[in-house]
């Protein structure tokens, strides 16, 4: 089997590289039944800076061109203790519902990383969970999935 590239386009292209520094990374895409594409990612100031949140680009044309909608919604809303970074992933369900999962690191420390290479772990985290009746338009607040491991 072989593969050839066809057409070439960018869910997200830094508008001003020259001002700030953006890393876009870790998508994830749905197909909507308007047959809208949507594209979720990571955008922060680097690989696993402390400002990476969960954005939205729109496709009306098969992935042909994309629009930024912006972040999945507002991080300023959830009012927690610290801050975190975030990446979730997008799935249509039957009815027409979207659901966004995944998971944000707490960040109480703004100067460690996500992973630790001395014992191969990461910081602390949740699963968490988002929905969205109007084709992604707007989300809910993200609720943390309870489980019973660590």
């Amino acid at each position: 089997m072989f593969l050839e590239k066809l057409d070439e386009t960018f869910i997200y292209e830094n508008p001003q590289p020259v001002l700030r520094s953006r890393c876009a990374k870790f998508p994830g895409l749905v197909r909507l039944p308007s047959d809208e594409l949507l594209a979720f990612f990571e955008l922060g100031e680097a690989f696993e800076s402390v400002d990476s949140r969960t954005v939205i680009s729109r496709s009306r044309d098969l992935g042909k061109t994309w629009r930024l909608q912006g972040e999945l919604y507002d991080p300023a809303k959830l009012e927690l203790p610290y801050p975190c970074s975030e990446t979730l992933k997008p799935l249509l369900l039957r009815d027409g519902r979207l659901v966004a999962a995944g998971y944000r690191f707490h960040r109480k420390d703004p100067t460690l990383t996500i992973a630790n290479p001395k014992t191969g772990g990461v910081l602390p985290a949740e699963d968490v969970i988002c929905f969205s009746t109007d084709e992604g338009r707007t989300w809910t607040l993200p609720r943390v999935i309870e489980h019973g491991f660590p």
